[in-house]
């Protein structure tokens, strides 16, 4: 009888999972829910899971990390196609933090692996999300599925997320908030019937490719810190009122292969940075200053500053965008009822240097 109640409560979970793949694997890692999913939903679904779950350990007599290292080998083999296993430092080149010593330090404090006589092992748990290969000189080495670990790194993630008080402003064409609005922002190697604002000289030079994931400029959204600097500075004489500013969610930035330029991307002596670490140690007092001159004397060092940038992967979706700022009132009541539900704000970020 024991044994009939237990296997409905996992066809339960099962059933759950079977609908929503990936979400017994969020609730079990207390994670964000991959894909998408109403979060009104996603919160009924994550206390049907967690009230299985519990009946379980109390039926079983099973602690809840019995249960969930169970689950986790059962959900990571039944539900997800398995990605190639990949080494400690490419994920870390992936997301963005450095496995020395940021994320293999993190993976110590979370008991995915221990360390003894300078090499890491896999623990019991860190089992359940990787395993041991051998490259073809014979060295051995931890691989890890992707997918899971994605889990357990979502926490550091938003950890250092927390210590970065920064916002990220896409300044673009009003002809092109329609297009916007349907698809997210595209990348320029993407992008089609777009009314391009950026200078064609200087735009052919963010036709180089970048080091760390073998792509062009091209190939990224870009977003400013600072929104008012030069280039917004240069756009608004030239096209006026027209030119509007997307703010965007700053959680973006955990997307995979972002990148950050210390200065104007298209600069090729701007320094382009993977590590989300170093972000903390960026010259901020220069990125958000209020002149790029002094005495009628241009800085062009700050004026680039001014200029950093984030640089996002591919696309970014619409629901990342919080709000259009725009310059006067005809602008703000014009784009009202296109942009619904994203917010509207009259907020004049012109700069004269």
């Amino acid at each position: 009888m024991l044994k009939i109640r237990v296997k409905k409560l996992l066809n339960n979970i099962e059933a759950i999972n079977s609908e929503y793949p990936g979400i017994v694997l969020a609730e079990i890692s207390g994670c964000a829910m991959p894909g998408l999913i109403h979060k009104i939903v996603e919160g009924e679904l994550r206390n049907k899971i967690r009230r299985n779950l519990n009946t379980i350990c109390n039926l079983t007599l099973l602690s809840e990390s019995e249960i969930t290292l169970r689950l986790i080998k059962r959900y990571s083999k039944f539900n997800i196609d398995s990605p190639p296993p990949i080494k400690t430092e490419a994920y870390g080149e992936i997301i963005g933090i450095n496995a020395h010593p940021f994320l293999y330090d993190y993976l110590l404090s979370i008991n995915l692996v221990d360390k003894s006589d300078n090499s890491y092992r896999l623990t019991t748990e860190g089992e359940q999300y990787g395993d041991y290969l051998e490259d073809e000189y014979g060295n051995i080495f931890i691989g890890w599925n992707k997918y899971l670990l994605d889990f357990q790194t979502e926490k550091l993630k938003f950890a250092l997320l927390d210590r970065l008080h920064i916002r990220l402003f896409h300044m673009t064409h009003i002809d092109n908030v329609n297009h916007i609005l349907e698809k997210g922002l595209l990348s320029h190697s993407k992008v089609d019937k777009y009314t391009n604002i950026s200078d064609r000289n200087v735009n052919s030079l963010r036709d180089r490719t970048e080091h760390y994931h073998d792509s062009k400029i091209h190939d990224y959204v870009p977003f400013y810190f600072n929104p008012r600097n030069a280039m917004l500075y240069r756009m608004q004489k030239e096209h006026h009122s027209n030119i509007i500013i997307l703010e965007i969610d700053k959680k973006i930035i955990i997307k995979d292969y972002t990148l950050f330029s210390k200065g104007n991307a298209a600069r090729k002596d701007s320094s382009l940075i993977s590590c989300k670490y170093d972000l903390l140690e960026f010259p901020w007092s220069d990125i958000y200053a209020k002149s790029w001159s002094e005495n009628g004397v241009i800085n062009d060092d700050k004026k680039s500053l001014m200029q950093s940038e984030c640089l996002i992967s591919d696309h970014v979706p619409v629901d990342m965008i919080k709000t259009i700022h725009c310059k006067n009132k005809d602008v703000q009541l014009s784009m009202t009822p296109a942009v619904n539900p994203v917010d509207l704000n009259l907020g004049d970020f012109s700069y004269a240097a």
